[in-house]
């Protein structure tokens, strides 16, 4: 009985831990995602205070979603615990507009050849040119050629098809070495969903 005890104690330890783990994936997660909802990609003084504000409520707000571990949050799929911050601190529309960039999908990955697996492919293509904007002219036409090999690589639809393309443009870009999002484009965009 002894060792049953042990080893239950051990499962439930290890448990907690991998809990642990995935609810401070998934915050931080949550946390990148509403904050880029928030940042303008060049704000001038008079929003970025208001924007700093609007991040230090977000912070609190995911900290007391967060605190309570009785609350199995990060058994939740990622996207609708977005959804539901960003509805709550009013960037509904933002979000509506940039999940596909953030959120898992809430379908099994698509078969070869599909249109959403052409959106998310040209939306991770379009996500690989913005810091291209921010770097160096010369570098361009190098930097260029190596993202566009990249695309090429063989592990690039198998990442697609398990994250979002935000995720994923991230990677790559730091594969490359460079800074992934410099000056985010959150620029306003027809709502096609």
């Amino acid at each position: 009985l002894l060792l049953r005890s042990r080893a239950a104690a051990d499962l439930c330890a290890g448990d907690k831990a991998d809990r642990r783990a995935r609810r401070a994936r998934q915050r931080n997660h949550v946390t990148d995602a509403l904050e880029a909802l928030v940042w303008d990609p060049e704000p001038s003084a008079g929003p970025r205070d208001k924007a700093e504000a609007r991040i230090a409520e977000l912070h609190e707000g995911i900290a007391a979603l967060y605190e309570d571990e009785d609350n199995r949050v990060e058994d939740r799929p990622v996207g609708p615990v977005i959804a539901g911050l960003a509805c709550g601190f009013g960037l509904s529309d933002a979000w509506r507009r940039r999940a596909p960039d953030w959120s898992d999908p809430p379908w099994p990955a698509p078969p070869e050849g599909t249109d959403i697996k052409a959106q998310r492919r040209a939306r991770l293509t379009e996500l690989m040119r913005l810091p291209l904007l921010h770097i160096d002219a010369d570098l361009v036409p190098e930097l260029k050629a190596g993202i566009e090999a990249r695309l090429r690589e063989p592990d690039i639809p198998a990442l697609l098809d398990a994250e979002p393309p935000m995720r994923v443009a991230e990677r790559l870009c730091l594969s490359l070495g460079l800074e992934p999002f410099p000056c985010l484009d959150w620029a306003d965009k027809p709502d096609t969903g």
